[in-house]
């Protein structure tokens, strides 16, 4: 696997990685705190590429800081509907996200769901770190890191992970002042409210299918990439009657796995964001 830059270990904590965070220490309350707590997070971690995020909330993430993370074009496709399928968007959702995820680790325990595909091979990504740190009320800034060239290795990794309890000390220190200064909306992003949540997602698409009620409920859960047990026990059904209910859903739309469903999903979003 890649080292994607990373630090030797003699420049562990290389003076300029301190500078960094001391210059990150003195912005705490100020609004661009999260912008300098990415760079030294990704200099404490060794990595070039990072991005400051917010998740939560509002159904669309905003990117608020990007340093070599994504190109324009990327960013682009992204609003456009890909960020629906974003891992870490289902994280935030969830409430209960770790404090660092390692998304090839994350795809590699999460089989049965196709969003990574997409999402990385659409924005020119290749692996991500992400430091997600909580700031109540389902809010989650995150510090990403990003790799072009392949994983990350295991040993950037343990270095993510060594260094994660600092910055979310920091990140707590920033939010006991958060009511002073509140990142800044990036202010670009005025269409995205516009885009079909999945509820009209699925409406469009069962008015080309003639997809029944139950089917509809089945590939709303199927979205968001419930197993059939998960999708059972949430309406109440047999796994037997799931299965029955999503290859008559397979056959109405002319695929035959889950994997061409989220293709079949992301194509309708970017059809109607007018891709």
């Amino acid at each position: 696997m890649a080292d994607n830059k990373t630090k030797s270990r003699t420049d562990y904590w290389a003076p300029e990685v301190w500078s960094l965070i001391g210059a990150a220490a003195g912005r705490i309350g100020e609004a661009d705190f999260h912008e300098r707590l990415g760079a030294a997070f990704a200099a404490a971690v060794g990595v070039d590429r990072w991005l400051v995020m917010r998740f939560g909330a509002e159904p669309t993430p905003e990117i608020l800081s990007n340093r070599g993370g994504m190109t324009d074009e990327a960013i682009s496709f992204y609003y456009k509907g890909l960020y629906r399928l974003d891992p870490l968007t289902r994280l935030s959702q969830s409430g209960d996200a770790p404090l660092v995820v390692a998304i090839s680790r994350l795809r590699a325990e999460d089989r049965d769901n196709r969003y990574y595909d997409e999402i990385y091979r659409t924005a020119l990504i290749r692996d991500e770190i992400a430091l997600m740190l909580p700031c109540g009320g389902g809010l989650y800034m995150t510090l990403n890191l990003d790799a072009a060239d392949g994983e990350f290795s295991d040993a950037t990794i343990a270095r993510a992970h060594t260094v994660a309890e600092t910055f979310l000390g920091l990140h707590q220190a920033h939010m006991g002042l958060r009511g002073v200064h509140q990142p800044a909306s990036p202010g670009t992003l005025e269409d995205t409210d516009r885009l079909p949540a999945y509820d009209e997602l699925i409406a469009l698409m069962a008015q080309r299918t003639g997809m029944t009620e139950r089917e509809r409920e089945i590939a709303h859960r199927a979205l968001r990439g419930y197993p059939n047990a998960l999708i059972a026990r949430d309406l109440g059904i047999t796994v037997g009657t799931v299965r029955n209910h999503r290859a008559r859903l397979y056959a109405k739309l002319d695929i035959t796995s889950e994997r061409e469903l989220f293709s079949l999903c992301l194509a309708t979003l970017l059809e109607g964001a007018g891709a």
